[in-house]
């Protein structure tokens, strides 16, 4: 599957779960009363009835023809990381990061996703990425799919252990967290980042 597949799959994904939770609460609002036959429609009533969708029919092409489109939202140029984990994980994460890029004149923004399927929805959105920091199976999910480029531009092969670097030495029964690079993102930018942090930077240590 190809990440345009992949990410397409996800949308379908994320639509039918909205949809259905929706109509669940709409059912609890609003239950449905008994079933009754209607009433017979009179001619009358139903000849108004037709000729009021015919006028909301036309003034809503005229309205449609005359006024002129929203323009489309540019995209930002802000380079991003999008942080998957807990509120106390990117709280420490942010803070400690955004430290080194103060420190070296960058220009970043740092953006938190806790819950998995809005960090989904927004890339199937279309929303900027040029750097993740997420677990390790969510990043395996999207290498699989051919989102993730390696993070040393010299790889001549593409693997999973090319395309994901640890946050910390993996550890039993501890969450994994590591740097992916997207492929949609500026790449270039992304990896000079991470060279910043493996190079200059205080290897972060969670606090619990």
């Amino acid at each position: 599957m190809s990440y345009r597949d992949y990410l397409e799959e996800q949308r379908k994904y994320i639509k039918t779960k909205k949809e259905a939770r929706l109509a669940k609460e709409e059912r609890l609002r609003n239950p449905r009363p008994p079933r009754l036959d209607p009433p017979p429609v009179r001619y009358s009533m139903l000849h108004i009835v037709l000729w009021g969708i015919a006028f909301l029919v036309v003034m809503g092409s005229i309205f449609y023809l005359t006024v002129p489109p929203l323009p489309a939202a540019a995209k930002s140029d802000q380079l991003t990381v999008w942080i998957h984990g807990t509120q106390q994980e990117f709280e420490e994460i942010k803070e400690w990061l955004a430290s080194e890029i103060r420190t070296n004149n960058l220009s970043w923004s740092i953006q938190h996703f806790e819950n998995r399927q809005d960090l989904i929805e927004q890339l199937v959105l279309g929303q900027r990425v040029d750097l993740f920091l997420l677990e390790f199976e969510l990043a395996q999910e999207l290498y699989l799919a051919g989102g993730l480029v390696p993070i040393l531009d010299k790889r001549e092969t593409t693997s999973f252990t090319n395309t994901f670097e640890n946050l910390w030495e993996p550890q039993p029964f501890v969450k994994n967290l590591g740097w992916a690079i997207p492929q949609n993102g500026d790449i270039t930018a992304a990896r000079h980042l991470l060279l910043i942090v493996r190079q200059f930077s205080q290897p972060f240590s969670p606090k619990s």
